[in-house]
């Protein structure tokens, strides 16, 4: 039997923003800020190392991703303001090295489990009283979708997001809003006006 599709939520850009300045918890915000500024799946964001973080290139490294590929996305100033002020609460007194985890989990040694940035989102979603179907992955779809509204070009999404065919990239095409596409209904352009 064919599965049918079903379009994800696309919160606008304001009302990510929103989300994100309404999470007061430092390490849950830079989990937000990593999924939407930087295009990483949770898994991805679970499984960073310190050393993953460059903000001399302004890129993230992911390792061993999905299909077992590696590839580097942007990291984006306000993820790194937000990065750094995490850093400084959860790293200062401590000792570390490039190898540690950057969100570690409940066990030092290991890194935070997916399932506990799948629930912070949630709770954030609940407690702001959000549509019930956002979730953490769709702040990877608002930065697909909201990339391309901004005229980034599908190819260097789909290096971002690690997609292996273009083909995956364009769905966000039917997400978009038409207007910042500059797409204009026929009604609307001139000549056709009464």
């Amino acid at each position: 039997m064919k599965r049918t599709n079903q379009f994800p939520v696309i919160p606008s850009k304001e009302e990510v923003l929103a989300l994100i300045n309404e999470t007061t918890n430092i390490k849950h915000k830079a989990f937000f800020v990593l999924i939407y500024g930087s295009g990483l799946r949770v898994s991805e964001v679970a499984r960073l190392k310190i050393g993953d973080i460059c903000s001399k290139t302004m890129r993230i490294r992911v390792e061993r991703a999905k299909h077992n590929t590696n590839r580097y996305t942007i990291l984006s100033d306000m993820a790194l303001q937000v990065l750094r002020e995490y850093f400084k609460s959860e790293f200062s007194d401590t000792t570390y090295t490039l190898n540690d985890w950057l969100f570690r989990g409940r066990n030092p040694n290991e890194h935070i489990h997916v399932k506990t940035i799948k629930n912070t989102m949630i709770n954030v979603r609940n407690r702001l009283k959000l549509d019930s179907r956002i979730s953490a992955h769709t702040l990877r779809h608002c930065f697909s979708t909201h990339s391309l509204e901004s005229g980034v070009d599908p190819v260097h999404i789909q290096q971002m997001l690690g997609h292996k065919r273009l083909q995956t990239t364009l769905t966000y095409l039917h997400m978009t809003s038409k207007s910042l596409m500059g797409v204009k209904s026929p009604l609307d352009t001139e000549g056709h006006r009464s």
